[in-house]
């Protein structure tokens, strides 16, 4: 909630229309925001420490020159 209002106050002190307008904006980017930490728990994994150790083919193909 005080994020919403911290939020809400900075639209209105940037010269938002309106404090309904605002407020809606404030509304969507928390949905946006829930939605977006649904969809990254949903999508993420353990990783294996051999894999942190070891970049993918594609890191190494943009860093030619470094040391893997």
């Amino acid at each position: 909630m005080t994020h919403a209002l911290e939020s809400l106050r900075h639209r209105v002190a940037a010269g938002s229309p309106s404090l309904t307008a605002a407020l809606r904006y404030v509304q969507l980017s928390d949905r946006a925001r829930i939605e977006l930490d649904k969809l990254l728990d949903a999508t993420r994994f353990e990783v294996e420490r051999e894999q942190l150790a070891s970049p993918s083919p594609a890191a190494r193909a943009r860093c030619p020159r470094a040391s893997w």
